[in-house]
């Protein structure tokens, strides 16, 4: 008799169970489209390829082509920044060449006031770099070195759209060697009023200042990462803030 009512409960439980996924459950992650957003959280993260730098040769997969010409494109313009106090290193990370006469922008945070030697990286050559302006709260900064006749950074004049595949490519000093250091991503969200846009990259300290370029190698703008989220400067923000320290008087 026991076993008898037993059965009975896990029978009317098993009923009342399918009449609730039936009739709440299913419709409400159809209404959610909850599957299918656990399905992009999963490519996206999954679609993170990291992509190195060997000797000379650049290794790029899948889609070699869309990529080696990105890759192509911006690699001449990108620099490895380093700064240094009391020989000490203690910040690195990467940047851009904005002026053919040698200006670059890079992350305030990379170039802090407590360094007392700032070092540049390009083309296999070292450069002793200068900070010529600071801006706190985009975390931006304008540095200089010496050299002429550089390859300008393509700076692309609009937002991206959602969804579009990505490349957040930065310069690496690796015993004295510069590297290129390539993860691709896709943009997860862009907000226009504040011209911010969301990739789903993890805190990575080699992509600190890291160019984000589309397809054609132009500049959608900087990587910076506040606490464990990443913040892409866009090159909306960066174009405003050279055009606004190239129009101040020169000293």
């Amino acid at each position: 008799m026991f076993n008898l009512r037993n059965t009975f409960f896990l029978l009317l439980m098993g009923i009342l169970g399918g009449f609730l996924a039936q009739g709440v459950l299913v419709p409400f992650f159809i209404r959610t489209n909850f599957l299918y957003a656990a399905n992009l959280l999963n490519q996206l993260y999954n679609s993170a390829l990291v992509i190195t730098k060997v000797e000379e040769k650049t290794i790029v997969a899948p889609q070699a082509e869309y990529y080696t010409k990105a890759i192509n494109e911006i690699k001449k313009s990108v620099v490895s920044v380093q700064s240094f106090s009391n020989s000490k290193l203690i910040r690195t990370g990467s940047g851009i060449v904005v002026t053919q006469d040698g200006l670059i922008i890079t992350l305030n945070s990379l170039v802090p006031v407590e360094a007392n030697v700032y070092q540049v990286s390009l083309n296999s050559k070292k450069f002793n770099a200068k900070v010529l302006s600071r801006n706190q709260p985009l975390n931006l900064a304008v540095i200089s070195i010496p050299e002429s006749n550089l390859n300008v950074t393509k700076i692309k004049k609009e937002l991206p759209e959602l969804g579009k595949n990505v490349l957040a490519f930065a310069m690496t000093l690796d015993l004295g060697k510069t590297n290129s250091y390539v993860v691709k991503t896709i943009i997860s969200q862009i907000v226009d009023e504040q011209k911010q846009i969301k990739v789903p990259l993890a805190l990575d300290q080699s992509l600190f200042g890291s160019a984000l370029v589309d397809e054609e190698g132009a500049l959608l703008g900087l990587v910076e990462f506040r606490g464990f989220a990443n913040n892409v400067m866009s090159s909306q923000v960066i174009e405003e803030y050279l055009n606004k320290y190239l129009s101040l008087p020169k000293k």
